[in-house]
Formats: structure tokens, C-alpha cells, sequence
């Protein structure tokens, strides 16, 4: 069996995101219950986007600023969706009903899941295959300006600035690259250790790893880069990864479901 090369890349980002998002299937969500989801920290003086009190999408539900809903207005409230209908060919407009609320409207944008903090109550049935036509592909060849070759490669696009790269063309045929900062008033030095916990409750180590620190304005960028062999690889691509570890830092990594399917459509 030919080695796999996998090289991760992660950083620390203090965000939050649903993994039960469509796309472009958003008929996936008709009937669902969908829970607000908590917002990272530094979101939550800002509040929710894209919630209205009106089928036209022009008076924002309790605003916080403009185009925001107060954090404390929405966070873990569970809706039912009644129906959706069109606003152009990449957005719609969703019928939420909650009994504490009444009914609010929540302008869904198919390719755009950054701002959607939404999971589903029971979760959402994916068919197989359903997130590989997410995947970019790079034909080879010349550079732009003809002074070296382009190797073949597939991408995943970025999802929570979490994106993936495969090439069979090279010895480091997977790059992984996660983006994630945390806030703290000081920058640590001689960090060691990245640990991937999986859902399954087995975890894939590498207690030597350094890990790169870097200052991003008010916050550190928590970084490092690791080529997991072949065993590592297939238990990365078998169970979802729900916690990220780098030293002493940890944080959750709730679209490990989607993250793994990505993984398993790059090889196809």
C-alpha cells in the first residue's frame, strides 16, 4: 500500500459554525427543526445576521446594529421551517416559526455558510457523494508566466477556513490547511503537540509537533503542520474530528462531518 503523505495544517480561530448546511439543496431543510446555534465570542456583541420580521426581508428582527439581531434574542431558540421561496438564483427567503417569536424570515444565501448558525435538530441525511461537486480541480501545466510546471491537484473549497489540496503527482500528495486565532495578551513560545480527537473517541498524535505563533491584530494565530501516515490518514477519513488540540489550547471543530466528507471526495 503506497504511503499517503497528509499535511495539516491549523490554527486557532475562536468561531463556531454549523455543519447542517445544504447549499444548494435548501429543499433538504423544508419541515426540519433548525437550533440557533451559540456565537463565537467575539461575534456575540454584534449578534445574528439575516433574520427579519418581515416576508420582505426590510425590518430586522430586535436589532442590535443594522442588519444584526441581539445575541441573547436568538441563541438556542428552535425553529420550524414552514416554507421558502426565492429571492434570486443564490437566495432565499425562509418562514421560521417559533411560539416565543412568531413567525421570522432568515435570507439563506446557498454559497455563502459563514453566516449561518443553524444545526439541525436530528441532523440532516446527506447522499453519498453529495459534497463532491464542491471540489475544484487544477489541471496541470505552465505557470502564468512559463518558467515552471503546475502539478494536478483537487481542492475542497473553504469551509470555516478549514481547505484541503490532493495531488498523486508529488511525495506530499495531501495539504490541509486550518485557520484558527485565539485572543490572548501575550505570545507563547516553545509550543509542542497537535491532537485531533475523533468522534469514535480515538485520537490521532503528534506529541512533538511545533506549533507556529503568530500575531494577528489583537489575537495569536496558532499554527502547525503534520504528514499523518497511512493508518492516521484512514482513521481521519473514518470518524469525524470534534476537538482540535494544539498544546495547551483546545477548541471544538463542529463541521467535522463535512470535513470528512470533503476528505473522502478528494480521493475519488
Amino acid at each position: 500500500m503506497k504511503q499517503v503523505l497528509f499535511a495539516l495544517s491549523l490554527f486557532f480561530y475562536v468561531a463556531v459554525y454549523a455543519q447542517d448546511f445544504p447549499g444548494k439543496s435548501i429543499e433538504m431543510l423544508e419541515g426540519k427543526e433548525l437550533r440557533v446555534m451559540e456565537l463565537p465570542e467575539d461575534r456575540q456583541d454584534r449578534g445574528y445576521p439575516n433574520f427579519f420580521s418581515d416576508s420582505g426581508l426590510r425590518n430586522g428582527y430586535k436589532k442590535k446594529i443594522v442588519g444584526y439581531t441581539k445575541y441573547s434574542a436568538l441563541v438556542g431558540k428552535v425553529f420550524k421551517v414552514k416554507s421558502y421561496k426565492p429571492i434570486n438564483s443564490v437566495m432565499y427567503a425562509i418562514e421560521l416559526e417559533n411560539k416565543e417569536t412568531g413567525t421570522l424570515y432568515y435570507r439563506y444565501t446557498q454559497s455563502n455558510d459563514y453566516d449561518y448558525f443553524f444545526e439541525v435538530v436530528g441532523g440532516l441525511v446527506y447522499p453519498e457523494g453529495f459534497f463532491c461537486d464542491r471540489i475544484i480541480i487544477e489541471e496541470g501545466g505552465w505557470n502564468y508566466n512559463y518558467t515552471d510546471k503546475v502539478t494536478p491537484r483537487k481542492f475542497t473549497p473553504q469551509i470555516d477556513n478549514v481547505k484541503a489540496s490532493y495531488s498523486k503527482f508529488v511525495t506530499n500528495k495531501y495539504v490541509f490547511s486550518v485557520k484558527l486565532i485565539k485572543k490572548n495578551d501575550r505570545k507563547e513560545s516553545g509550543l509542542k503537540g497537535l491532537t485531533l480527537v475523533l468522534e469514535n473517541g480515538k485520537e490521532v498524535n503528534f506529541p512533538e509537533e511545533p506549533i507556529k505563533v503568530d500575531p494577528d491584530d489583537l489575537a495569536y494565530e496558532y499554527s502547525a503542520e503534520v504528514h499523518p501516515n497511512d493508518e492516521q490518514f484512514n482513521m481521519l477519513m473514518n470518524s469525524k474530528i470534534v476537538l482540535i488540540k494544539l498544546a495547551s489550547h483546545e477548541k471544538p471543530f463542529p463541521k467535522g462531518s463535512l470535513f470528512m466528507s470533503l476528505l473522502q471526495c478528494l480521493i475519488k
